[in-house]
């Protein structure tokens, strides 16, 4: 029961994610890839320095639109409940590309099972209910999902001090 609400409010949180980042609400202040790709970087450990100059390597992925963006978005900043489904903690939210925050949204995903929070098979379908929820990802997503589960990594280490969950998300 726990794992169908899990999943059937991640559809929620894909449908609200869209919502949002339709909401052409302009906010009074932007992150760019640039910004992201600046904090990765200074934010980097040593364990995981090698994974994060792969990354920066790669370049960045096209801008796109900016959206009004929650920038800190994962399920611990959500709220689900018979009032329906909301989004909570918007001290970080900014004009960004909309990618940022599904691709966010999903390195979490994919950490938990990483780091054995949740099952594999509770993730692949939480994964696909958020893609259904959301609809067509917008471009990067994939891009910012690698550079979530870096900084997942560096947090796990140096914030959490759990270098076995830093290596396991290095793995991926």
């Amino acid at each position: 029961e726990d794992e169908r609400r899990f999943i059937l409010a991640l559809e929620e949180a894909g449908a609200a994610l869209r919502r949002l980042h339709d909401s052409n609400v302009e906010l009074d202040r932007s992150w760019t890839i640039d910004d992201e790709l600046s904090q990765l970087e200074r934010r980097t450990t040593q364990r995981a320095g090698a994974a994060v100059s792969a990354l920066l390597a790669l370049g960045a992925p096209a801008e796109g639109v900016l959206v009004s963006s929650h920038r800190d978005c994962h399920l611990a900043q959500a709220i689900s409940g018979p009032d329906g489904f909301r989004w909570i903690d918007l001290d970080d939210s900014a004009m960004a590309p909309a990618a940022l925050d599904l691709g966010n949204l999903l390195a979490h995903l994919r950490r938990d099972a990483l780091i054995g929070a949740r099952s594999q098979s509770v993730v692949d379908a939480g994964v696909a209910a958020l893609r259904s929820g959301y609809g067509e990802a917008p471009a990067g997503t994939e891009h910012w999902e690698w550079l979530s589960l870096a900084r997942l990594a560096c947090l796990a280490e140096r914030r959490h001090r759990r270098t076995d969950w830093a290596d396991a998300i290095l793995l991926l």
